[in-house]
């Protein structure tokens, strides 16, 4: 067996560019036919649809509806300590007027916020009575 008869790492005749299949990712080419266009089209719509879907369905679970008692406390004693540590780490070129309002939106803090509200208004209104 001479040198040149050894198979060399499983080295192919590539097949010419213009022969070759097509993308399956959507490409700025003006070339593309309309079918093919069309057809990346559906792909991304798909998928983005499926995006918007999962994160509907993990909003959706996170509802406060679906929380036991105890979830909600802990979250509702997270949002307190995030609000507090937001506050001292507050970046210098943000006024107070536009990051107050960040903060409280946060991660829902304003619905936990509201929550410990009601707690508070329900427990004075039975220490008072």
């Amino acid at each position: 067996m001479s040198m040149s008869d050894k198979v060399i790492a499983n080295v192919a005749n590539p097949t010419p560019i213009l022969q070759q299949d097509r993308s399956s990712k959507l490409t700025t080419n003006p070339f593309i036919p309309n079918e093919q266009r069309e057809r990346e089209l559906v792909t991304i719509q798909q998928e983005a649809n499926y995006i918007i879907e999962e994160a509907y369905q993990t909003n959706k679970t996170s509802s406060i509806r679906n929380m036991t008692l105890n979830q909600i406390n802990g979250n509702i004693s997270s949002s307190v300590t995030g609000i507090i540590d937001d506050l001292f780490a507050k970046p210098n070129d943000a006024p107070w007027r536009n990051y107050l309002p960040t903060i409280i939106q946060k991660e829902q803090r304003f619905a936990y916020l509201g929550i410990l509200l009601i707690f508070v208004a329900v427990y004075m209104l039975l220490a008072r009575g």
